[in-house]
């Protein structure tokens, strides 16, 4: 009985210690399948901000109506609302402008990161580093085709390296904490 009660104790502890080995290995798989999407997750909205900076610049400067303007078109949508010739565009328009100055704003906190990143890269004298500040201007601020941009470059591999490595220096610049890479 002894024996038996010895026997059983063993193979708990065999039991317990195999357990706490894989749920040791299932904690290391799981951290690192957590920590490659939060890298894909930031590189991936970090590109799509570069890639919309361009339409929401764009987007401002056809809303081109000034606070001037919009007071006027406001005044007379008020009058149109007592005459009863109110319609559901004319509230539009104060959406539109709402979004033009929100838009405004964001594409003015942009501007000053890509600008300090140019000049950054730009008086750092490093040819690589030159690169990326024009990729970031040629490509993302103005606009320039991926094929224009890439002509200039003497490998494909180059474009995509230095490409690569400017959403990597810009990650934590656009997202804050949430662009932080981990290792």
């Amino acid at each position: 009985m002894e024996l038996d009660k010895e026997f059983i104790q063993e193979i708990k502890k065999i039991v317990e210690e195999t357990l706490e080995r894989k749920q040791t290995l299932i904690s290391k798989k799981t951290l690192e399948e957590i920590k490659n999407k939060w890298n894909e997750e930031r590189l991936q909205k970090t590109e799509a901000i570069l890639n919309s900076y361009k339409s929401l610049n764009d987007f401002i400067k056809t809303i081109n109506f000034t606070n001037k303007e919009f007071k006027t078109m406001e005044r007379q949508q008020i009058k149109d609302i007592m005459k009863n010739n109110f319609t559901e565009n004319e509230t539009f328009l104060e959406r539109v402008y709402k979004s033009k100055v929100n838009t405004e704003i964001l594409v003015g906190f942009l501007t000053d990161i890509f600008n300090d990143y140019i000049d950054e890269k730009t008086d750092s004298r490093v040819i690589a580093d030159i690169r990326k500040a024009q990729l970031l201007k040629e490509m993302y601020m103005e606009g320039v085709k991926p094929s224009e941009v890439k002509v200039g470059y003497s490998s494909p591999k180059t474009f995509y390296k230095d490409r690569d490595e400017l959403f990597e220096e810009l990650a934590p610049r656009l997202l804050g904490m949430y662009g932080i890479k981990f290792d």
